[in-house]
């Protein structure tokens, strides 16, 4: 059955982005809202697999998720005050943020299908990989979350 979750959630994920181009506001303006759309239908079957398929954990993600979307939904909140492409930021900021709750989602299904399976597999290239690029990131961003998140979204376990 867990198998087939990810299996699922993989062929699910295969949406294609929009790389919005495009003198036209308004023309921006729908490109940037249709691929806010599909990484939510994204997001609302991944929440959907989580809660159906762990029970055990319905409560803790449907309150997590209850406490993202107002959180989204704050960091997304621009007006017309912010300028004539207003809505095109805003698509662009609920899609952004929605791609990376799908991230966090995503992980949750893939540790809680392998909730004591053993994972054997070398990280010498990862952590090099993450130690680089979290440098990168500290200097260039002063982001001092990298290596925390990138052990969570990463990490079979």
């Amino acid at each position: 059955m867990k198998q087939i979750i990810l299996l699922s959630l993989i062929s699910f994920s295969t949406f294609a982005y929009e790389n919005c181009t495009s003198e036209n506001t308004a023309a921006l303006e729908k490109c940037s809202y249709d691929n806010y759309k599909s990484e939510d239908m994204i997001l609302n079957y991944v929440y959907n697999k989580i809660v159906t398929s762990f029970p055990e954990i319905k409560t803790e993600v449907n309150r997590s998720q209850k406490l993202w979307l107002k959180s989204r939904d704050e960091i997304c909140s621009y007006t017309p005050d912010d300028g004539a492409e207003y809505k095109i930021n805003q698509n662009a900021c609920m899609y952004q943020q929605t791609y990376e709750r799908n991230r966090e989602l995503k992980a949750i299904i893939t540790k809680e299908a392998n909730r004591g399976v053993a994972q054997a597999i070398s990280q010498t290239k990862w952590n090099d990989y993450v130690k680089y690029h979290c440098e990168f990131m500290g200097k260039r961003f002063s982001d001092t979350g990298c290596k925390d998140r990138n052990q969570f979204l990463h990490s079979e376990q």
